[in-house]
């Protein structure tokens, strides 16, 4: 009974602490909760994505002890796991304009190759991107009218748009400074500061040694990444700076009843197409994923009296191990298409563009 009385007393100081935390930087980034916000009734929606992670990489992933909060958010909190198809292709951007707009039509790839107007569309281009959600979003409402996107391709409507590929720009430009309030907010954040930065220097030395390392690795099927440091770097800010930036703000739109939240963690699709989907280093991406996301769910429910939220972890696609042709067969698919096809009396034009990422699964 004791302990019991001393655990609520706890959890009441916490819960009062945390609401005069965030809603004092609620009101320094500008954002004060809306006490309309709730006057509908209505429950809010926090969708969190990890990008690139299929049904059964991730029954391996909790397997191996890489998923400890979701695996405790099914096994007590009763929560469902529940394969979906994402549908042909199999993309980011196709996935993202279906759930947020109910329309993906015309979205063949994350990059393709227009032949009626001799143009190239990759997913990630800012202009490329907005054109895209234009179209798909035309005489429609967006799944997140008035809420929050981070690290996403489309935007869904929201009002609040950090690291999302269509709101990059100048016609979005107040709400990019609304977005560099809160990256500013984050930096005033000792703790989270102090976590980011140990965590970005570790693995920026790891990263580093490992890519090393590989080049002396000479087994076929042995995934290896080039030795470089602005390399190392991205990989920094896709698995750590992003990832805090966009918890930070979720957690401060909790607060605030943001009606509609969705989040993509982007860190693991980036490493599991370089190293592939269970190499020790991907699930220590998961690990870090993971933890985030039991952040959320920790506020989720202690905001509740608030507002209360539906919380959704998914996926947006998979994928599958493989070896590059390059490293089993010694060129690239588009340098096989090109031997043959071009022909001495016709120029022919290849371009097999994208990331260090994109390249590694040709």
């Amino acid at each position: 009974w004791l302990l019991q009385r001393v655990l609520d007393l706890v959890d009441i100081i916490i819960t009062w602490f945390n609401r005069r935390r965030y809603g004092a930087l609620a009101r320094q980034v500008g954002r004060d909760p809306d006490d309309r916000a709730t006057a509908d009734g209505r429950r809010g929606l926090i969708l969190v994505q990890i990008d690139g992670l299929s049904h059964k990489t991730l029954v391996q992933a909790m397997d191996a002890g890489a998923l400890p909060g979701l695996k405790r958010l099914l096994e007590r909190d009763g929560y469902r796991l529940e394969r979906w198809w994402c549908g042909l292709p199999s993309s980011t951007p196709v996935v993202q304009s279906g759930l947020m707009y109910g329309n993906n039509w015309d979205v063949p790839a994350f990059r393709w190759y227009d032949k009626e107007s001799g143009r190239t569309w990759v997913a990630k281009n800012p202009r490329d991107a907005r054109e895209l959600q234009d179209r798909l979003s035309e005489g429609r409402t967006g799944l997140l009218e008035g809420g929050s996107s981070y690290v996403n391709i489309f935007d869904g409507g929201a009002r609040l748009s950090l690291f999302t590929v269509s709101a990059l720009g100048g016609s979005r430009f107040f709400e990019n400074v609304r977005g560099v309030s809160l990256v500013v907010l984050m930096l005033l954040s000792p703790l989270r500061l102090l976590r980011a930065i140990a965590a970005g220097g570790w693995e920026f030395v790891r990263d580093l040694w490992q890519r090393l390392a590989a080049r002396f690795d000479t087994r076929v099927g042995r995934r290896r990444r080039p030795f470089s440091v602005p390399a190392a770097l991205f990989q920094i800010f896709a698995s750590i700076v992003f990832r805090e930036l966009q918890t930070f703000g979720v957690l401060l739109d909790i607060y605030r009843r943001v009606p509609a939240i969705y989040t993509n963690y982007y860190g693991y699709d980036d490493v599991a197409h370089q190293l592939g989907p269970l190499d020790g280093e991907t699930l220590r991406v998961l690990r870090g994923i993971d933890a985030r996301i039991h952040e959320i769910d920790v506020a989720r429910r202690r905001f509740a009296d608030r507002r209360p939220y539906d919380l959704i972890v998914l996926a947006d696609h998979g994928m599958s191990p493989c070896t590059s042709m390059k490293e089993r067969y010694g060129q690239t698919l588009g340098e096989l298409v090109a031997s043959l096809v071009a022909r001495e009396d016709q120029e022919f034009v290849l371009d097999e563009g994208g990331s260090e990422v994109d390249r590694s699964d040709a």
